[in-house]
């Protein structure tokens, strides 16, 4: 059998930047090997290259049996790009010149490794997804075609990375919010329990510790205890927006120092880790939001009071790697203008002495320390140009 004659089938990528993702117009780079049990003959080897979304679920039902249930999906594709590996090779009937015959190559029994390079197309598409009704998948599929037989598909799924610039003014704007709550029964005559959150920033990244701040003042007679969740939130669409599924997940959960009764004021920290499995937010995708919430609330042992939702935005930032870019710009920089500095020293022995010596070496030296200063601020704007034009091409797509 076909199943039986290729084994081992393994597809191996090459990454010089140390990544296990890839990103928009990102090359793959990579081979592909493969075990015959026995000489076959191969007619081409291809790829495919995909990107998509997919929602669906269903509802209603719960009427009665004359209710049925309704479902719902939808579907969005982003590309479909397809390569070769191995080339058909094609030619002539010798009997019927106008029919094109396709010869197979034979591949001897043993391992076989081919190399393959594919490129992905530039465009804002969300990262890789995989949600309670839907996903967002990335598929490199390899193809090895057979004469009379069907495709032998394998299929590797890429974790793809939308990468947003996290320097956008809302993203950096701090988060704060206050609510109010009395903790007792509607007979209970007791003060409400006040509670004021705040956070430094609105975007993290996943497997990062964000520090929250607290608030309180308790004057009730009851001891509160903060408790904080990061809640993730998956909206699922139709393409006409008139139909939506929600599902909501905490993904991690905290609880604070306990606040006394009759207390006037604490303030105290609180550290929430963000899982480093996480998935992106996606805001990007039509049909497909995915969205974070951390919630803080105080509990009297029984119930929760006063959640204060914060919207936050967990995204994948190379803002180190262009820190780095950055460095190494300037060390070029100014080891470029020591070489001049250099240069023109040594340029200045040549030219002939005058009489007076010393005002004219004097005179010589500032126009030289001019020259270097003006020459200085030039590379300067030119390296911010160079990393502003690195930053557009990395983030704005």
């Amino acid at each position: 059998m076909f199943e039986q004659t290729i084994r081992n089938f393994k597809i191996n990528f090459i990454r010089h930047d140390g990544r296990n993702s890839f990103s928009s117009g990102d090359q793959i780079i990579g081979h592909i090997s493969f075990d015959l049990t026995k000489e076959t003959k191969i007619t081409s080897i291809t790829t495919r290259l995909k990107g998509n979304v997919n929602v669906h679920w269903t509802a209603g039902g719960g009427g009665g049996k004359q209710e049925t249930r309704k479902r719902y999906s939808a579907r969005l594709d982003f590309f479909d790009l397809k390569g070769v590996i191995l080339q058909e090779d094609r030619g002539i009937h010798c009997l019927c010149p106008f029919l094109i015959v396709t010869r197979g190559t034979k591949l001897q029994l043993g391992t076989h490794v081919y190399p393959f390079t594919c490129q992905l197309p530039l465009g804002n598409f969300p990262s890789s997804f995989h949600g309670v009704h839907g996903k967002i998948a990335y598929t490199l599929t390899v193809g090895i075609n057979r004469p009379w037989r069907m495709s032998k598909d394998f299929v590797t799924e890429l974790k793809f990375v939308n990468h947003i610039d996290t320097n956008q003014p809302g993203l950096n704007a701090p988060l704060s919010g206050s609510n109010s709550v009395t903790p007792c029964s509607l007979w209970c005559n007791s003060s409400p329990v006040t509670l004021t959150v705040s956070v430094a920033t609105k975007a993290f990244t996943p497997g990062e510790t964000v520090k929250i701040f607290c608030e309180f003042s308790n004057p009730s007679s009851k001891t509160a205890t903060p408790k904080v969740k990061l809640q993730q939130k998956q909206t699922f669409y139709t393409h006409s927006k008139r139909n939506r599924k929600m599902a909501i997940k905490t993904l991690a959960c905290v609880s604070g120092e306990p606040v006394g009764a009759q207390v006037s004021y604490v303030r105290t920290e609180i550290m929430l880790a963000i899982p480093s499995s996480a998935s992106l937010t996606i805001s990007e995708c039509s049909i497909l939001v995915v969205d974070y919430i951390i919630e803080v609330s105080t509990c009297d042992g029984l119930r929760s009071h006063g959640c204060i939702d914060n919207p936050v935005y967990l995204s994948c930032s190379d803002s180190k790697s262009l820190q780095r870019s950055c460095n190494n710009t300037q060390n070029k920089i100014q080891i470029w203008c020591g070489w001049f500095q250099h240069s023109l020293l040594q340029n200045f022995k040549y030219i002939p002495t005058p009489v007076s010596e010393n005002c004219v070496y004097l005179y010589a030296f500032m126009c030289l320390y001019v020259c270097l200063c003006l020459l200085y601020s030039l590379l300067h704007v030119l390296c911010v140009l160079s990393v502003v034009f690195d930053v557009h091409q990395v983030y704005a797509l």
